[in-house]
């Protein structure tokens, strides 16, 4: 056996053992506890509590087409919250609506293909 497959060993040997796996369960729970369950700077999905994704990168969730003001981690949440909330609340698609002289809270928003 040479010397780099024995540290090997040593090393499969070191993460294998119960009490360094219990306290590095341990170090990792107490960083989940102590630090915010995402990062500041990543978007969550405004379809608020019926969802409640994060983005695992920057850029991952599509934002309102309209307004750019709230992201979705899907077409199903988009289609959901446009219905029930944003569509009364975006500035875009009340802008929109008064330039074309369609009725505010329409059931699409400008620049998106309608709820599936």
């Amino acid at each position: 056996s040479s010397p780099s497959s024995s540290r090997l060993e040593d090393v499969v040997d070191l993460l294998a053992d119960p009490a360094v796996l219990e306290r590095a369960e341990a170090s990792r729970e107490a960083i989940l506890a102590a630090g915010p369950t995402a990062c500041a700077h990543r978007a969550t999905c405004a379809n608020g509590a019926s969802c409640g994704r994060t983005e695992a990168y920057l850029g991952q969730f599509a934002s309102c087409g309209a307004c750019d003001r709230v992201a979705y981690c899907s077409e199903r949440c988009r289609a959901s919250h446009w219905a029930e909330v944003h569509s009364t609340e975006c500035r875009g698609a009340r802008a929109h609506a008064q330039a074309s002289g369609v009725a505010a809270g329409s059931s699409r928003p400008p620049g998106r293909p309608g709820p599936r």
